[in-house]
């Protein structure tokens, strides 16, 4: 019975057999207020974790993907704010909205905003302790990242277009919206941005790509020195062509984006337990 009223309630159909109402009321159409009223609230739930990909697609086309994703993805756990998390990626399937090509990269960075702000508290951690090891310890060494970390990259200026949708002023926003898809039109505009909540407000900071290459190599369990060389690795466009990429310059700078940023919520050395370097 429980499989039928899912199926009838995802699928165009009429009320499934068995289920009744009281004399004198139909159970089809007091069936049909229950499915439209689901089919709502899972639009609604996806809109308020996307506002920025509703925003720029209109509410007709949103509710268009957005009814086309839920009829196929019923949420997993009874928590709705954890609903939507392969949203994006069915963005890129979705046939009609081929036309926003950043689309999809701009619900992953909403999703890893939303993931920030419901992630756990946990405190973070000082930069002080950590030049108190020895250089061969600190390259040994390994961070381990803020619940709330998400090191976002896209081929788009998604992190551009995301905070240009958190102005206010319509006319501000319309004006740099013109500006940056004016210059994706002409050449694409890689992006990337450090996404983390030590706090109670979300962080998001623009950042290059190879700085999120080594935040992603440190959540993969990738100790200092190993992280180093991912960040150096290949064409590292803040260099000159004359210049070699030198971990010792842009390490530095990494790291004090993480510790600054609070994104590190302890640091692990050899052959110890996690501690906290305050």
């Amino acid at each position: 019975m429980q499989d039928k009223f899912v199926t009838a309630l995802r699928h165009d159909g009429g009320c499934p057999d068995g289920i009744k109402a009281p004399t004198g009321v139909s159970a089809g159409q007091r069936f049909n207020v229950y499915k439209n009223n689901s089919m709502v609230a899972l639009i609604d739930a996806l809109g308020a974790t996307y506002p920025v990909v509703r925003q720029l697609v209109g509410e007709e086309f949103f509710h268009a993907i957005a009814r086309t994703y839920a009829s196929a993805h019923l949420p997993e756990t009874p928590v709705m704010l954890s609903y939507g998390e392969a949203f994006s990626s069915f963005i890129e399937t979705f046939a009609p909205a081929a036309s926003v090509p950043f689309l999809a990269d701009v619900g992953r960075l909403e999703w890893a905003w939303n993931k920030a702000y419901h992630a756990p508290d946990l405190p973070p951690v000082g930069i002080s302790g950590l030049a108190a090891l020895p250089a061969a310890g600190m390259a040994l060494a390994k961070l381990q990242l803020h619940p709330s970390v998400t090191a976002f990259s896209s081929g788009w200026p998604a992190v551009s277009i995301w905070a240009a949708h958190q102005s206010t002023d319509t006319v501000t926003r319309t004006a740099a919206l013109e500006d940056i898809f004016r210059l994706a039109r002409d050449q694409p505009q890689p992006e990337a941005a450090l996404v983390v909540r030590p706090g109670l407000d979300v962080d998001v900071r623009a950042i290059d790509r190879k700085t999120s290459n080594f935040i992603r190599a440190l959540q993969s369990g990738a100790n200092l020195g190993e992280a180093a060389e991912v960040l150096v690795a290949g064409d590292f466009p803040e260099a000159s062509d004359t210049e070699e990429p030198d971990a010792a310059a842009f390490l530095p700078v990494a790291l004090e984006l993480l510790f600054s940023s609070g994104a590190v919520a302890a640091v692990v050395t050899p052959g110890a337990c996690s501690r906290r370097l305050i």
